[in-house]
């Protein structure tokens, strides 16, 4: 497994983002909650986030194990 830091991240995901017309969903606080929602910069993302419910025969997962310090 990779680890980016935290800018090199952020530039991967604005670079997914400026890719027109992939639309790139996230988590993002929202009213003191949590939605994923689509992002329109990578600043949007809740890097905190460190919790996802996964639907049944998904494959798709977020893994945050660093507290967002891409450390």
């Amino acid at each position: 497994m990779k680890t980016l830091a935290k800018p090199d991240f952020e530039t991967l995901i604005d670079g997914l983002i400026d890719d027109e017309p992939r639309s790139v969903v996230g988590p993002q606080r929202r009213n003191g909650q949590y939605v994923f929602e689509e992002l329109d910069s990578a600043g949007d993302l809740a890097l905190e986030y460190d919790l996802t419910v996964r639907e049944r025969g998904r494959t798709t997962r977020l893994v945050q194990s660093d507290g967002g310090t891409g450390q």
